[in-house]
């Protein structure tokens, strides 16, 4: 398994998208020492995060602007195409959101290719069912040979299949070599928790601790990352705005996590009852 390594873009900073590196940093990966501002950010950590993006301080930001200290490293990325707002997260917590926005380019460029078992968390709102399709989070880019990485997307209202629906797929050279579909619509103005786990060429997908998909990709399939993570985003190479969904709690793991983890996670984010 392949050491999951984070790594400041100073030179997308200064240049935007076309700059983003996806060269890792010497060095041994640390993982995030968050003050613990809730119990989900708590057990987050307990359980072996090595990337946490809350999103709470993503206020107001444009193109160019940086994203800081969302983790306790002082990660750092810069907002592409557009500006994201606030908007209130999973009990009451603070989130951000892509509606007609942008997008973040991350420091996390390693780990998730198909050699590696990891874990994605996050939690998602569907605001609205759109015309315009959007990438949630991903790693692919465009390069010559196609479609390459993986991605969780929300699909489009004029979709035969799956419309409006969150999807997570993974591409290799242009071909789609497997994923999860939920079945069920998304219910719109509710907070998911949804978790990617990826092991032994096999993902599962849960939503708010329910299996709701589980895929072995197809036989001799492969998928790498060509550059950083993006959260939000849409398009091929994240170009575009994400329309529709909100975000928050975006978690990112170098194992596979259980089940009893990922069902106590879901039990942390789920909001607290109106009165």
């Amino acid at each position: 398994m392949v050491a999951v390594r984070l790594v400041v873009l100073v030179t997308a900073l200064a240049l935007g998208l076309g700059a983003c590196s996806d060269e890792p940093a010497a060095g041994p990966r640390k993982a995030p020492v968050l003050a613990q501002s809730s119990p989900y950010e708590a057990a987050v950590l307990t359980d072996g995060a090595i990337a946490l993006w809350p999103l709470r301080d993503a206020d107001g930001l444009g193109p160019g602007d940086q994203v800081v200290e969302l983790t306790p490293a002082r990660l750092v990325g810069t907002v592409v195409g557009g500006t994201i707002a606030g908007t209130t997260g999973p009990a009451g917590a603070r989130g951000a959101t892509f509606l007609r926005s942008g997008r973040i380019v991350t420091p996390l460029t390693t780990g998730l290719s198909d050699k590696d078992t990891f874990t994605l968390e996050l939690a998602v709102r569907v605001d609205a069912c759109t015309a315009a399709w959007g990438r949630v989070l991903g790693t692919s880019g465009l390069p010559d040979q196609g479609r390459e990485g993986l991605e969780i997307l929300h699909f489009p209202a004029q979709f035969t299949r799956n419309p409006c629906r969150l999807g997570v797929e993974f591409w290799h050279h242009g071909i789609y070599v497997g994923g999860c579909h939920p079945p069920a619509l998304p219910v719109v103005g509710r907070w998911v928790h949804l978790a990617v786990v990826y092991a032994e060429r096999t993902v599962s997908c849960y939503e708010d601790g329910r299996l709701v998909g589980r895929q072995k990709l197809a036989a001799g399939a492969v998928f790498g990352q060509p550059g950083p993570l993006g959260i939000g985003g849409s398009g091929s190479g994240f170009q575009g705005p994400l329309d529709g969904v909100s975000l928050s709690e975006v978690a990112v793991y170098d194992r596979a996590l259980t089940l009893p983890q990922v069902l106590a996670h879901a039990s942390l984010l789920r909001p607290k009852p109106q009165p």
